[in-house]
């Protein structure tokens, strides 16, 4: 993965497979390892939508944006 303002500006570096993260093909990640990460990035987005104390809150709740789906629906979606 790029970070894609890097890429815009031209100060990529190449993606993350050079910190031995994988992706696509080579990705071996069973199917608990991907639910969980999709777990914790529900996680994330609900506390910037519902608490008001999260750093990012004034860019999500606090313009409207809620989340309309359940925690588990959210990683069925995203399996």
């Amino acid at each position: 993965m790029v970070n894609i303002s890097s890429l815009i500006r031209g100060k990529s570096t190449g993606c993350l497979c050079s910190r031995n993260i994988k992706h696509g093909a080579n990705s071996r990640i069973n199917i608990n390892e991907k639910a969980e990460i999709f777990a914790n990035r529900y996680d994330a987005m609900h506390q910037r939508c519902n608490n008001k104390a999260s750093r990012g809150y004034a860019g999500y709740e606090g313009r409207g944006i809620q989340l309309n789906f359940s925690r588990p629906e959210f990683i069925n979606y995203m399996m």
